[in-house]
């Protein structure tokens, strides 16, 4: 129950966390994307991610295998600044996102390290209310897709 609120409560920051002054930010997508800044939205979704890899419950692990995320410690699970990983990212979910809004990927993404796979959001890709999210492995290919 503990992993649904918190996968509630990380698509409701999300959705509270795109104000304006991100926009002037965004890159155009590709190797140039920016990466979202380091803000209160990816610390909080960094915590939540911390606290699934390192759950050791039967409900922790469907999540993280739902997602394709591993156990791991929380020290092996970081937020990514780095602007050629988080525009591989983006050409990455941008090639994989569904889209079922007439919404443009924006080029700016949240991108996390986990152990040895990412997780990625674009705050612009949603799907009803949720923001579509993916598990990228280390050469940027799908493992997950998902609705946070």
């Amino acid at each position: 129950m503990r992993h649904r609120m918190l996968t509630l409560a990380i698509g409701l920051v999300l959705a509270a966390g795109t104000p304006s002054k991100v926009a002037a930010q965004r890159g155009g997508g590709g190797p140039g994307a920016v990466c979202m800044p380091a803000d209160t939205v990816a610390s909080w979704i960094l915590d939540g991610l911390r606290r699934i890899v390192i759950d050791p419950s039967a409900e922790a692990a469907a999540t993280r295998e739902l997602r394709k995320l591993p156990a791991t410690t929380a020290s092996q699970v970081t937020y990514v600044t780095d602007n050629a990983v988080c525009g591989s990212a983006e050409q990455a979910y941008t090639a994989n996102v569904v889209r079922s809004t007439p919404a443009t990927p924006s080029g700016t993404v949240y991108v996390f390290k986990i152990k040895d796979v990412y997780m990625v959001a674009d705050t612009a890709q949603k799907t009803g209310e949720y923001f579509i999210t993916m598990t990228l492995n280390k050469q940027f290919k799908l493992l997950a897709r998902y609705r946070q």
